[in-house]
């Protein structure tokens, strides 16, 4: 099920099986019932190796993902401790703590092989070409850590040791988590939502340059009219061009056409990985009535007709 879902899960698993060749080695019988559930994974995920071949041809092709570096390591690292760069060292010292610990190796030597070798193998597939590393993509480590550093914290021989260490890892958590800012494409969507709100009007148009703003006014706005400006571009499928109709995907003419009838109509393009909105934002700069808001990662447009969002401070 987790490798039709994502085929991600497939570098996990395939983690996973390695460490249990590994554990069952010197038990035939377990080591055939683990080959045999391996085996059956597999064929279950049979009918899929045909589309899998051509997805990982075009991904290879054309992914917003970028080949990974050494510094993307230590980057998730410090992300999944939630702490410092320095305070990171102390929650991987503990972390590694019951590898050296009897009981405690097998426990721990599965959830660093899942968690720890998972993105490793991501980062060495992402290496080769195949465009599986990025932050969102390894995060299933989480549950793996959490577990560890719990091991870790079993593998301390004093009772208050270990309670004080762990009541001093829910305050840092707790910190890190009240500290941690808002996701910032949906704030600065926030933002555009309140400017707009009671400005957008029936039988407004409004462009998109990028997919992300379209999805978004559709939902948010939908008593305008949306438009995405391809700019003689194609939209990558992971932009979502199985869900956009064609009848949406418009080139500048249909900006120059509403621009020149006087219509209402506003622009906005987010900055983020994936399709480049610059030629679309320059379109809109040139046919506004004014220079560009930028309100967080988003750029807002509009119209002389519509006139300016009263909920805009003045420059």
């Amino acid at each position: 099920m987790a490798l039709w879902t994502h085929y991600l899960a497939g570098v996990v698993i395939a983690v996973l099986a390695c460490w249990g060749l590994i554990a069952t080695a010197r038990d035939g019988r377990k080591l055939r019932a683990w080959i045999g559930g391996l085996a059956i994974a597999g064929a279950c995920f049979a009918p899929l190796i045909p589309l899998l071949l051509k997805q990982i041809d075009r991904a290879r092709a054309d992914h917003w993902v970028v080949p990974p570096s050494g510094a993307d390591l230590l980057d998730i690292g410090q992300r999944i401790a939630s702490v410092s760069s320095l305070a990171s060292l102390a929650v991987a010292a503990l972390a590694l703590t019951p590898l050296i610990v009897p009981g405690r190796r097998r426990q721990a030597a599965l959830l660093w092989s899942i968690g720890g070798g998972g993105i490793l193998a991501c980062w060495f597939v992402g290496l080769a070409g195949f465009r599986m590393f990025a932050v969102k993509y390894v995060l299933f480590a989480i549950p793996f850590a959490a577990a560890v550093l719990a091991l870790g914290v079993q593998s301390l021989p004093a009772v208050r040791v270990r309670g004080a260490l762990t009541v001093l890892m829910i305050l840092v958590l707790a910190r890190a988590a009240w500290l941690r800012p808002l996701q910032a494409e949906a704030e600065s969507f926030g933002r555009v939502m309140r400017a707009l709100a009671i400005e957008v009007q029936p039988r407004d148009v409004v462009f998109h340059g990028d997919s992300h703003t379209w999805f978004w006014g559709g939902r948010y706005l939908p008593q305008a009219t949306h438009f995405l400006l391809m700019m003689g571009r194609d939209l990558p499928y992971f932009e979502g061009a199985a869900l956009v109709p064609g009848a949406a995907r418009v080139d500048s003419d249909s900006l120059e056409r509403t621009a020149d009838r006087g219509g209402r109509w506003w622009a906005m393009t987010v900055r983020k990985a994936g399709l480049d909105a610059r030629l679309a934002a320059e379109r809109f700069d040139a046919r506004a009535a004014a220079p560009a808001e930028t309100l967080g990662l988003t750029r807002l447009w509009w119209s002389a007709a519509s006139g300016r969002p009263r909920a805009i401070v003045p420059r």
